[in-house]
């Protein structure tokens, strides 16, 4: 899962507009999908009936399985806890090394990536200057389809 808010939330519309209202039955289970469910279902209209049916549906199910997950390896949870308690700290290093292994090769990546844009770019001035002049120009729109707004003509 990507660290940047906007491919999270773009992850997630892309999750929301293929499966429309079912999806509301796994927010719980993906970071940033229960904050965002909520609007997306507005902005596509869908009624409240619906979008409470399916959210309770998806509570019932995140709450049924994590009584579950509990439940069934509680007994494991008590020996890492004695893991913990013999490695003295060691444990936690490593994790944290791990961690911070992990955050250092997604900013180095995004950095890389921003240095390195992939297309031109224009800037919303230089278009509209452009368009003015009467240069022919093609947009190709590629944005999601649940994105709001429009190019000004």
């Amino acid at each position: 899962m990507p660290l940047e808010p906007v491919s999270c939330v773009r992850s997630t519309q892309n999750l929301f507009y293929r499966h429309g209202a079912r999806a509301l039955v796994i927010p719980k289970f993906i970071p940033g999908f229960s904050t965002v469910a909520p609007p997306l279902a507005g902005i596509v209209g869908m009624g409240a009936a619906t979008f409470l049916f399916y959210d309770t549906i998806g509570a019932v199910v995140w709450a049924g399985i994590s009584t579950g997950v509990g439940a069934l390896f509680s007994n494991q949870l008590e020996r890492l806890a004695r893991l913990f308690a013999k490695a003295r700290g060691w444990l936690l290093v490593i994790i944290a090394l791990g961690l911070a292994g992990f955050i250092g090769y997604k900013f180095y990546h995004r950095q890389k990536f921003l240095r390195d844009p992939r297309m031109a770019k224009i800037s919303v001035e230089d278009l509209k200057k452009r368009t003015d002049a009467g240069d022919p120009i093609t947009v190709v729109e590629v944005r999601h389809p649940l994105a709001i707004g429009s190019i000004p003509r």
